[in-house]
């Protein structure tokens, strides 16, 4: 996970993990130091990550990076990180979902992108650059920092963001999802929630059966 606070201290620009198969263990513990400061302390936060069979992806506002290797006591000496994109970033957490071997997420300015891993950033957001538009030029980008949200189906393969707020001026959450074929990128167009409700949040329930839905 990222380290937020220690003893006052801003620590965004760290992770931290525990044993394999052990959640409770590791990570700044005693005979534990299970972490890596990826930057800078102050240089730039980490916003989101993302772990994959492949490598673990973070992002900042403006960039992302994968870090590949074994987890264990010695990923910080035996791992390597390269940053594989400038100027997009993870930018908000809560937009941030896996699909197989593809990242979904947002970046500072709500806009959707795919990320299949081992590759570099596709913008998903250029299929609906219209809306885009019309949402840059109000304090939408502004709102989607603090209220905007996903989540993937796994009935319809679908990725739903629901991003940009109503109105101009309007601070609240959105009150339509954009979907996107997750195993293509495709858009797919606008959903909303009868009545124009407006998204706080967007997740999945387990039925009787265990499957999420």
């Amino acid at each position: 996970f990222i380290l937020n606070l220690l003893a006052g201290v801003s620590y965004r620009s760290t992770i931290a993990w525990s044993l394999p198969a052990d959640a409770a263990t590791g990570y700044d513990q005693t005979n534990y130091d299970f972490t890596w400061t990826i930057f800078a302390t102050g240089v730039a936060a980490i916003t989101a990550i993302q772990g994959t069979n492949t490598a673990l992806y973070y992002g900042t506002a403006n960039t992302i990076g994968e870090i590949v290797g074994p987890v264990g006591p010695n990923l910080q000496s035996t791992a390597t990180s390269a940053a594989i994109a400038v100027n997009v970033g993870m930018a908000i957490p809560a937009t941030v979902e896996l699909f197989g071997q593809t990242i979904f997420f947002c970046d500072y300015r709500g806009r959707p992108w795919m990320l299949p891993v081992g590759g570099t950033p596709v913008p998903l957001y250029l299929q609906l650059r219209g809306t885009i538009d019309a949402a840059a030029q109000t304090n939408a980008p502004t709102v989607a920092l603090r209220t905007a949200c996903a989540v993937l189906d796994p009935t319809f393969n679908l990725y739903l963001a629901a991003v940009y707020p109503s109105s101009v001026g309007d601070d609240g959450p959105a009150v339509e999802m954009y979907a996107f074929d997750a195993r293509t990128g495709t858009y797919n167009g606008r959903w909303s929630i009868a009545g124009g409700a407006q998204i706080e949040s967007l997740g999945l329930f387990r039925d009787a059966d265990g499957v999420e839905n």
